[in-house]
């Protein structure tokens, strides 16, 4: 057994195709002696997964031997350039309601993931030249504010 978190593997297996790097992805892969025990361990694993990481997406599957799908079915909601993100989501959360209510569905999800809070600071030129604050100045606040700042201290002991 062998666990990969933030991505998948690098490909190993020609019909694997490695997933995105994201940092709430992860995928456990189990070898097993006996392909015999697979159904019954899949079946274990899936009711496991079914209550224990919450709000998490969770399958399992088998590798294909030879060239495979991931997925049984795959549908592509896209829009041009300048399209709206808000709309585009809005279309992908509902053919996600359709698949879900379908009793053919095992897992449908789209890749949008939640959506995140994006900080846009204003930078006044007149106003910066006037205080004789830099974009590099305005960079490094943002950056400490969302990030912090690593503090190294060293304590000498003495006997």
């Amino acid at each position: 057994m062998t666990s990969f978190v933030g991505s998948g593997p690098p490909r190993f297996c020609l019909p694997v195709d490695p997933e995105v790097t994201n940092p709430a992805y992860a995928q456990v892969i189990v070898n097993v002696d006996d392909y015999g025990t697979i159904p019954g361990l899949a079946e274990s694993v899936s009711d496991w997964l079914a209550v224990n990481p919450p709000d998490a997406t969770t399958f399992n599957r088998r590798f294909g031997v030879g060239p495979s799908n991931t997925w049984a079915f795959e549908g592509r909601i896209v829009g041009t350039a300048d399209a709206e993100p808000a709309v585009l989501r809005e279309f992908g959360d509902r053919a996600l309601r359709i698949l879900e209510a379908h009793r053919w569905s095992k897992v449908a999800r789209t890749d949008w993931r939640n959506q995140t809070l994006v900080q846009d600071p204003a930078f006044d030129q007149n106003i910066a030249r006037w205080t004789g604050i830099t974009y590099k100045d305005l960079g490094t606040a943002t950056r400490h504010a969302f990030d912090g700042i690593v503090v190294v201290s060293t304590v000498k002991v003495t006997s």
